[in-house]
């Protein structure tokens, strides 16, 4: 059912439409064996398909936490020079006031 990369939701969807006709045809002639084939065909599809939607949604939620790790990352670096500077300033001052005083 699903390829080589995993579940698929245009897969799923075509596998679950066409175990509905399968079982609609069964229904039809009477013939259990088709009845049976398309519930399962069709249930199958089903999962195929909710598994590819559940894929996606972990695949987003992957994404969102990088694009976060990485913003926690340009904001430590942006407070580090911060701090830099403030302590860069703040020995200036203190360089100054010794100049003065001596």
């Amino acid at each position: 059912m699903s390829s080589s990369n995993g579940p698929d939701k245009s897969t799923g969807q075509y596998h679950s439409m066409k175990g509905n006709v399968v079982e609609a045809v069964g229904n039809l002639t009477g013939a259990e064996s088709w009845q049976t084939s398309g519930k399962q065909e069709h249930a199958e599809g089903e999962t195929e398909y909710k598994s590819a939607q559940a894929e996606g949604i972990a695949e987003g939620a992957k994404d969102e936490v990088t694009r976060a790790n990485r913003l926690v990352e340009i904001s430590r670096k942006k407070l580090a020079k911060l701090r830099r500077k403030r302590t860069n300033k703040h020995n200036l001052k203190r360089a100054n006031v010794n100049v003065v005083h001596i």
